[in-house]
């Protein structure tokens, strides 16, 4: 957080990190922020038959200042889990 200059009052405000290009290593050393991307989740295990249509997934005013504040850096996700099939709406895109 320190590297994009947001306050701590936004930790809350996202669920992942992500990282391009990170190759699947278990040790990753940010040095360059192009390469990272705030992920807010949305989730529910209520059963959704059409797949969320007709669903409402909520967000905080501090997440839309969040997304705001980051661009494109900042993207929310659903994730939908039905009983144990989980889907992510969402992957960024890996340039």
């Amino acid at each position: 957080m320190d590297m994009f200059d947001i306050s701590y009052n936004f930790a809350r405000a996202f669920e992942v990190v992500y990282i391009k290009n990170s190759g699947g290593s278990n040790i990753i050393t940010i040095n360059d922020k192009e390469n990272i991307i705030f992920v807010e989740l949305k989730t529910t295990k209520k059963y959704l038959p059409n797949n969320p249509r007709g669903f409402f997934f909520g967000a905080t005013k501090n997440e839309f200042d969040l997304a705001e504040k980051l661009g494109d850096k900042y993207q929310f996700s659903s994730y939908l889990c039905i009983k144990t099939v989980c889907r992510i709406s969402f992957l960024p895109q890996q340039n």
